[in-house]
C-alpha cells in the first residue's frame, strides 16, 4: 500500500507501507515505583512492539514475569569498554550502551533497533505510522518519536522534520538504522567517551548530549515526528 506522509519540507512524498522486522529494548532503572515502567511496557505492547527489559540492579524480579528481561549484571554479549559498578549497576549512558550491544547481538537481521527509556509512554498508533516513513533519506542514522515541547516543535498534523540542532531532545524513544547503530556501539567512540569520564562510570549521565555528538561525529542524519507521539511520564507527587 502507497501512502502520503508530510517530511520536514512541508512536500508530500510517497512511501510504501510494510511491516518491518524490529528489536526492542526498554532500559529500567530503580526506582520508588514502577507505574511509569507499566505504563511504558503497556503503551509499548498496545503499539505493536514485543519489548525485552534490560533491568539494573534493584529492579523487582516480578518484572520478568510480565516481558522477557535481562537482569543487569547480565548481558547478552560484553562489551569491552564497560565498567559497572560495585553492585552490578551499568548507569544512564552504560546501560544504554549495553542495551545497544545486547539488541544488535540478540537480533542481527532486525531492521530496526528500538531503545526507550523506562518513562516513555508512545500513542498506539505509532508503529504503523513510522514503518511508512521509514527511512526518510539515506543519511538517516536515527528517528525520535520523542520531540521536546518547544515551539519550534508544535507543529500539525504529524509530520517528520530533520533535526538540525547539536544535541538529542531527549532519547527516550530512538529508532536506530542498524549499521548507524553498529558504529556507535562498536566504532571506537565507546571507549573514548569511557576515557573521558570525570565521574564513576555508573553515574555517567546526559546520554543524549553524547549520542547526539556521536551522530554528528559519524556523519549521520536524526529525525524528529512532531508533535511528538511520545508522553514523558510522571507520577503524581504532593506538592508543598
Amino acid at each position: 500500500m502507497w501512502i502520503r506522509a508530510i517530511v520536514s519540507d512541508g512536500v508530500f512524498t510517497e512511501y510504501r507501507g510494510r511491516v518491518m522486522r524490529w528489536a526492542v529494548g526498554v532500559m529500567a532503572a530503580p526506582r520508588a515505583d514502577y507505574e511509569g515502567l507499566d505504563q511504558c511496557l503497556t503503551s509499548v505492547e498496545n503499539a505493536g512492539w514485543c519489548p525485552t527489559v534490560y533491568a539494573e540492579p534493584g529492579v523487582p524480579q516480578s518484572i520478568g514475569e510480565r516481558c522477557p528481561t535481562i537482569f543487569r549484571p547480565n548481558t547478552c554479549i560484553h562489551h569491552p569498554d564497560l565498567r559497572p559498578g560495585p553492585t552490578g549497576r551499568f548507569g544512564n549512558v552504560q546501560n544504554w550502551v549495553q542495551t545497544a550491544a545486547d539488541l544488535l547481538e540478540s537480533d542481527e537481521e532486525a531492521e530496526a533497533y528500538l531503545t526507550i527509556e523506562d518513562d516513555a509512554v508512545v500513542s498506539a498508533g505509532a508503529k504503523a505510522f513510522i514503518e511508512k516513513l521509514m527511512w526518510p533519506n539515506a543519511k538517516c542514522g536515527a528517528i525520535s518519536l520523542y520531540a521536546a515541547n518547544i515551539s519550534s516543535c508544535r507543529k500539525s498534523p504529524p509530520q517528520m522534520f530533520l533535526h538540525r540542532r547539536n544535541g538529542i531532545m531527549g532519547t527516550l524513544f530512538m529508532i536506530w538504522r542498524p549499521e548507524c547503530l553498529r558504529q556507535i556501539v562498536w566504532g571506537g567512540g565507546v571507549k573514548d567517551m569511557m576515557s573521558r569520564l570525570t565521574v564513576p562510570p555508573e553515574s555517567a549521565k546526559a546520554v543524549d548530549t553524547w549520542l547526539g555528538n556521536e551522530l554528528n561525529r559519524l556523519g549521520w542524519d536524526l529525525w524528529t515526528v512532531t508533535p511528538s507521539l511520545v508522553h514523558h511520564w510522571h507520577g503524581y507527587r504532593d506538592w508543598e
